[in-house]
């Protein structure tokens, strides 16, 4: 399927862009993936980051510097230029009537997935807690801070909280944002989504789990999911018989 380019907006690297078609767009679930192709590039997973609508897809994406798809759509592409869709994916989608509180981790444009699954927490239940943890190394990192700060005026049980790594802000909170938000009073009643760089996503998956919170409310795109899962048990086996 053919989309087109409706509207975009730069935030340093990172572009958002909205494709639409002429007829409906086919249902994604919140924290779904398209498969994108720009132009004559492999076709790769894009995180979507609006709720479901008949209308738009919204994306960020990155300049990462290197040839390819993502810096076509951040340099190139404009307003009317076409883009083919080959399907939508992914492992970390909203489940309405859960009623736990969300804790969302998000680095760079890990962000994506987060906001569409945030919108339909909005949407499903608006007395359910939802807390944003966004990170970044520098300050230029949080391209999305001033739009997060808004939905906390909007959402009444949404909270942002942002996270640098290599800079130190004022009302920032400093180190690694997995590490931060696993400190949350209410993570063991939480359900846990995380997105973003791997070795992030990763670290924080293996800390949520050596921590207790259950595998079956930690939702990531980690293939080794279940790998971790045995890692963390085994490390726990490993402390007990030494102790």
């Amino acid at each position: 399927m053919e989309l087109t380019v409706l509207s975009f907006e730069d935030h340093g690297l990172v572009r958002i862009i909205r494709l639409g078609v002429i007829s409906t767009l086919p249902r994604h679930f919140p924290g779904h993936y398209a498969l994108l192709q720009f132009g004559d590039h492999p076709a790769r997973p894009y995180s979507i980051a609006n709720s479901p609508n008949d209308t738009y897809l919204e994306f960020h994406i990155k300049n990462g510097g290197h040839a390819g798809g993502s810096t076509v759509a951040t340099t190139s592409l404009g307003i009317g230029d076409k883009v083919i869709f080959h399907g939508f994916g992914g492992h970390y989608t909203s489940i309405p009537d859960c009623v736990r509180p969300l804790i969302l981790v998000a680095g760079g444009t890990g962000l994506a997935p987060m906001l569409s699954i945030a919108a339909a927490s909005f949407e499903s239940n608006l007395s359910r807690s939802v807390f944003l943890f966004y990170g970044g190394r520098h300050l230029a990192d949080l391209y999305y801070d001033t739009r997060l700060k808004e939905m906390m005026v909007m959402h009444n049980h949404f909270s942002y909280i942002p996270c640098l790594s290599d800079e130190w802000v004022d009302d920032i909170a400093h180190g690694v944002v997995g590490d931060i938000a696993l400190q949350h009073p209410d993570l063991m009643k939480a359900r846990v989504y995380v997105a973003g760089p791997v070795d992030m996503v990763r670290r924080t998956v293996t800390q949520a789990l050596a921590k207790g919170v259950l595998p079956d409310v930690i939702h990531s795109d980690l293939a080794d999911l279940a790998d971790l899962v045995d890692l963390v048990d085994l490390g726990n086996l490993i402390a007990i018989t030494k102790k």
